[in-house]
């Protein structure tokens, strides 16, 4: 399915990793990664479509709180893990541009032409990222900082700091995706420190597993018991703290601190239990995570899928059930071969006219060269 060299950067559900850590040789994929990042993309559309309706009517919506460390917590740990330090220049700076944000930019003029067809008004607005699209452009900035970052001592307690600490800054919200890339920022760096430990040897302890799957069954099962106690606000992270002041707005910041460590746990948990052999039809379907993730985000956001009248009457457990499994099922469709065919041009596109084959030379100050 990749189409660039292993060095190139891309999305993190279509890119290749950039240096061997325990790969496959014939594909150079992980499926362990891939199988990972099924189970995060699905759930993630399983959530866009019926939470929604849970919210509404009560019944199994204790899911959505007790599922969300193993949706955007998980997705952007693997993104990190996807990512590198080294400086961007050619292919990764090329693929960077017209693979991450040039896909978040097309994706974005798509769904303001649809809802220019559907309503009469265009609005595009790329500064404001419509539904689910904010994780392109957040994974956009991460991977720009992270050769920058990389050089600072502490990154990770300072990356936490600033997680905590953003909620404080009005100025600093939803617009260019601002706040929720630099409060997400300490999984993704988490997610970078993995590779560079080798957690897939880690991950082979069967007693690392074992303390594993404790740790995912405590944060399920916390989310379900507490999760809903926490207004959706918090878990968005997408604006500033609420309240007058520091003082009132404090307590915030610890709710914020609670579920970044709580997604920590949980995201590291399924991170490590996942199997890490190939597993048949599965880990094909998680080499096209970003096809489900971008596909599902125009349709889900742009269908009025969640408006319909037969959707606002669905609140029986049976019913709900049935939803999530369809949900589910269409998710793994989105990255289907037939599905791939039709919208590779956008998800993964190879053009190249935009850009340089080489970047200019820059002579030294005072136009002598050394």
């Amino acid at each position: 399915m990749d189409r660039t060299a292993p060095t190139a950067s891309r999305s993190p559900g279509v890119e290749r990793t950039e240096e061997p850590t325990g790969l496959a040789p014939r594909s150079g994929r992980d499926p362990w990664l891939d199988n990972t990042r099924l189970v995060a993309a699905v759930l993630i559309v399983v959530m866009h479509v019926c939470g929604q309706a849970m919210a509404r009517s009560g019944v199994l919506y204790e899911l959505w709180f007790a599922s969300w460390p193993l949706r955007v917590p998980l997705f952007v740990l693997v993104a990190g893990f996807f990512s590198s330090a080294e400086p961007l220049r050619g292919r990764r700076a090329v693929a960077l541009l017209r693979n991450v944000l040039g896909v978040y930019l097309a994706t974005d003029l798509i769904a303001s032409l649809v809802t220019w067809a559907t309503d009469g008004a265009f609005r595009y607005t790329p500064a404001s990222p419509p539904f689910a699209l904010w994780f392109l452009l957040s994974l956009f900035w991460w991977r720009a900082m992270l050769p920058l970052v990389a050089h600072v001592r502490f990154l990770g307690v300072l990356s936490v700091v600033a997680a905590l600490g953003v909620g404080f800054v009005e100025q600093i919200g939803a617009s260019f995706s601002a706040s929720r890339t630099i409060a997400y920022f300490p999984l993704f760096v988490l997610g970078w420190y993995l590779r560079r430990i080798d957690a897939r040897a880690l991950a082979a302890r069967a007693s690392v597993r074992r303390w594993a799957w404790l740790a995912l069954a405590v944060t399920v099962g916390a989310g379900a018991l507490w999760g809903g106690h926490v207004s959706r606000r918090h878990y968005t992270m997408r604006e500033s703290f609420v309240g007058e002041g520091f003082l009132d707005q404090l307590p915030h910041a610890g709710v914020r601190g609670v579920l970044l460590l709580g997604g920590v746990v949980g995201a590291l948990a399924m991170l490590l239990v996942v199997p890490r052999r190939r597993v048949p039809v599965l880990t094909y379907l998680g080499t096209g995570s970003m096809y489900i993730y971008v596909i599902h985000a125009l349709v889900v956001g742009t269908s009025g899928l969640r408006e319909t009248a037969w959707y606002h009457e669905v609140d029986t457990v049976p019913e709900m059930l049935a939803l999530i499994v369809l949900a589910a099922l269409a998710a793994l469709a989105l990255a289907s071969p037939p599905v791939r065919w039709l919208t590779g041009w956008l998800i993964q596109p190879s053009y190249r006219w935009p850009f340089r084959e080489q970047v200019p030379s820059t002579p030294p100050l005072g136009g002598a060269r050394a």
